[in-house]
This record gives C-alpha cells, sequence and structure tokens, in this order.
C-alpha cells in the first residue's frame, strides 16, 4: 500500500505557568475509554490540575513493531483531540497528553504519529461540496500517544460518564462490566471513496468518558471510518469503540451526525502510522495483556465545575462567546443534504 505519513508534532511548544510533578513509577493504569486531558500552551494549573484544558479519551493500548522493527508503547486516540497540525480552528495543545487522577494531572506521555487533515475554512476547497465530502468520509482522525516509561496500561475497556456513574449514558447501562480487548478488527484495505458493507449489522459498543457506554449497529466502512447508528458526546472523542462478540478493537471514537456516529479503524491507523500492511496489523500490534483495572479518576463534569470555580475568581468578567472546554466531534457543515456521489460498493 502506499504509506501515508503522519502529521508531525506540534513545533511550538509553550511552557506553562506552573508545573506537574513527575509521577512516581505505576501510580496511574490507563485502559481503552479512560479520561485525558491535553492542556493547552500557557495553562494555568490549579492544585496539580491544568485550568480550561481540552478533554478526550483513550483507545485501545499497545505495542507496535513498524516496518522497521522498531517497537513503539502506544495508546490511540482521536486526532480532533490532539490538534497535531496546530490548526487554528481547534484548541492549540503542547503535544502532553495527562490523565485527571485525583492527586492532579499526571503525565502519561505525548503525542507521536497522528493524522487529521482538517480542511482550512479559507481554502477555496471549502466550498466544494465534493471536496467537503471527501474530507468528510475519507479523511484520518487518529493520534498515537507515546506512552511515557512507569505508566501502567491495561486492556480492559471501560468508562465513566461525566456524572461519575460506571458505564454511564443516561443510566441505560449503569455498571458495564469492563472488557478486556483480545485484539484489533483487522478490515481489507478500502481505496478512498469506496464503501463497503461487509460490517452491515455488527454490532458495535464504544466507550468515553462523556457519556460512557453506547452500543449501536454498524451500518457501513470507508478507508478512514466506520459508521454506525449510536450515540457520541463531546468528551467521548479518541474513546473506544469494540466488537462486543470478539471483544476486539474496531476504532476510536471520531465524530457524531444526529443518531450516526464514525469511528477511525484502529487497524488503518496503524497501517499509516506506522508502515503496516493490510492483513498483517494483529502481526504487528499486541493489545496490553493486563487486565488491570483502571485508576480511579476525575470526571469531565468534576474539571468542568472545578473550571467554572476558578474562572469566578480569577476571571470575574470571562469574555463573551468563550468556547466549550471539550473539544466538540467534527461535524458536517450547514448544508443541503447532497446525493452521494456514485461509489463502490462491496
Amino acid at each position: 500500500m502506499k504509506l501515508k505519513k503522519s502529521a508531525s508534532l506540534i513545533a511550538a511548544i509553550a511552557a506553562a505557568t506552573a508545573t506537574i510533578a513527575v509521577p512516581a513509577a505505576n501510580s496511574v493504569t490507563v485502559g481503552p475509554g479512560s479520561p485525558i486531558r491535553m492542556p493547552e500552551p500557557g495553562a494555568a494549573v490549579d492544585d496539580g490540575r491544568h485550568v480550561k484544558t481540552g478533554m478526550c479519551s483513550t483507545g485501545v493500548p499497545g505495542t507496535v513493531t513498524d516496518a522497521d522493527g522498531v517497537q513503539h508503547r502506544v495508546i490511540i486516540t482521536a486526532g480532533h483531540c490532539v490538534n497535531p497540525d496546530g490548526n487554528p480552528q481547534l484548541p492549540q495543545s503542547t503535544g502532553e497528553i495527562f490523565a485527571p487522577t485525583h492527586d492532579g494531572n499526571v503525565r502519561i506521555g505525548e503525542v507521536g504519529p497522528a493524522g487529521f487533515p482538517l480542511m482550512d475554512e479559507n481554502d477555496p476547497a471549502a466550498g466544494d461540496l465534493g471536496a467537503v465530502l471527501d474530507s468528510t468520509f475519507n479523511g484520518s482522525d487518529y493520534a498515537f500517544i507515546v506512552v511515557d516509561e512507569g505508566v501502567g496500561t491495561t486492556s480492559v475497556s471501560q468508562s465513566v460518564d461525566e456524572n461519575g456513574v460506571a458505564g454511564g449514558n443516561g443510566g441505560r447501562i449503569v455498571g458495564a462490566d469492563g472488557v478486556p480487548m483480545t485484539g484489533v478488527v483487522d478490515y481489507r484495505e478500502l481505496k478512498p471513496g469506496e464503501v463497503s458493507v461487509d460490517n452491515f449489522g455488527r454490532p458495535i459498543c464504544s466507550d468515553g468518558s462523556r457519556t460512557g457506554r453506547n452500543c449501536g449497529v454498524q451500518v457501513f466502512r470507508v478507508r478512514n471510518g466506520v459508521w454506525a447508528v449510536s450515540y457520541l458526546g463531546k468528551g467521548d472523542s479518541g474513546g473506544n469503540a469494540y466488537d462486543p462478540i470478539t471483544n476486539q478493537a474496531i476504532g476510536v471514537n471520531s465524530m457524531a451526525i444526529g443518531p450516526v456516529a464514525r469511528y477511525q479503524p484502529v487497524d488503518q491507523a496503524i497501517q499509516e502510522a506506522y508502515g503496516v500492511e493490510d492483513g498483517k496489523v494483529n502481526e504487528h500490534f499486541a493489545v496490553e495483556e493486563s487486565t488491570a483495572p483502571q485508576s480511579d479518576f476525575r470526571t469531565i463534569g468534576q474539571d468542568v465545575a472545578a473550571d467554572q470555580a476558578w474562572i469566578a475568581e480569577n476571571e470575574p468578567a470571562p469574555e463573551p462567546g468563550a468556547g466549550s472546554l471539550i473539544p466538540g466531534l467534527p461535524e458536517l457543515p450547514e448544508l443541503p443534504l447532497p446525493q452521494l456521489p456514485s461509489l463502490q460498493l462491496q
């Protein structure tokens, strides 16, 4: 296959106004569905917690062996969470990733290979419906977190929603059990613009730190997207999507359009980022063997409340129209529903 090189890290990394202490070894255990924080350059730190930072979730962790035989210990998440190209339309990032423990934010790694080719709003092609559709359906949305030494990882997919409810999802899947991932669904690679329904009717479940666990039904897939009737919310981005029959990781939570959700396939991300051949992903990617429980993390609800209190004390007159603290899931622009182009159905 023709390899697509991942996006580079954000070039300029500004110094934070305060520092986060380096954690002791194995002081935190992260797994599929865990919450993460992506501080902006110069973010204030309050009681060990970055203020007004981006909030997302993690996908499956493991060790990938690239085309040159070099091993990398990584966790996958969504590319739009870390803004790898420093796009001004998204929150900026230092490239460092933190886990929100109750003792403060703990660094778990930094952004490695990533892909999220967001179309610039000033690009003439942004007004081209075909180009917008191509970007939406075929564009990648992944980032690999290169895990720091001493940080624990687990294969157990689990989530706690923004209110601290295990399983979450408005109480519909309360107490949902943790599910150890057994591998990665390795699809046949599709060409750009190709659509396949070989996954039609298959179940899919996802874990994220905003709404918790959601389950639905797959409809079709494209090169960089598995589409399903399911639900995702802001903050679930980057979380783990898996097949509840095989317990194999399918993808990471990427975007939602009403009741329809899109997931970036893990196999395609590994192929593009690390030069792995189609059909050989599970030979090159070993899911974390540990089935240890995830650490107890702060919730999105707790961090939003803490930020509001900090803002009230330190910024009594916030700028009007301040954006959400949680990176939004990419959505289609408000355009008339198009007639889809002629696509190859397999």
